[in-house]
């Protein structure tokens, strides 16, 4: 057999099928972003893209990914651990912003990045052993997990602009 393989001679298929390590979107701006409510507004909308990917795939992410490039083109990628596997915008938005304001600086930004890892089928914690004192909120969890496929649902039948967020909606200021 080796002897085959050594000449280039091997029958055997091609096996095309690879596990997902991980699923991520990223943008760069055209021009150097300044101002942090576009840059939040940009970073949400991927975050609520990768969100859609992770439920239509079927997974679960243990981890969530921040990648800013600044106007120098110096480059930093951050990441936190989710303390229940999860799908759904809202923990994804939550555990995101939390990295965005913890590192982004009053620097013009290049390119922002939101990403996902540790993808499992179930939203099961992968160590077996939980903490005694802390009793997850699973009802909750379960919860915003319908609620993010349901709203996928709509945004699949109608569009993706039939359903946004209120903190999209950009208003008049009426002082101005």
């Amino acid at each position: 057999m080796f002897s085959r393989l050594a000449y280039g001679i091997d029958e055997r298929g091609i096996a095309l099928e690879t596990k997902d390590k991980s699923i991520s979107n990223e943008t760069t701006f055209k021009e150097d972003a300044t101002d942090r409510e576009t840059i939040e507004a940009t970073y949400k909308r991927l975050i609520d893209k990768v969100g859609r990917r992770v439920r239509k795939a079927g997974f679960f992410a243990t981890t969530v990914h921040l990648k800013l490039r600044w106007s120098d083109f110096s480059t930093i990628t951050r990441q936190t651990r989710l303390s229940i596997p999860s799908q759904d915008d809202i923990t994804l938005r939550e555990a995101g912003m939390a990295l965005l304001h913890e590192h982004l600086r009053n620097c013009p930004v290049r390119l922002i990045g939101f990403g996902v890892s540790g993808l499992g089928e179930t939203d099961e914690p992968q160590t077996a052993q939980l903490n005694l004192f802390d009793d997850p909120d699973t009802a909750l969890h379960k919860k915003r997990n319908r609620l993010s496929r349901a709203a996928d649902g709509i945004k699949q039948r109608f569009g993706d602009q039939s359903l946004r967020r209120g903190s999209a909606i950009k208003t008049k200021d009426p002082d101005k």
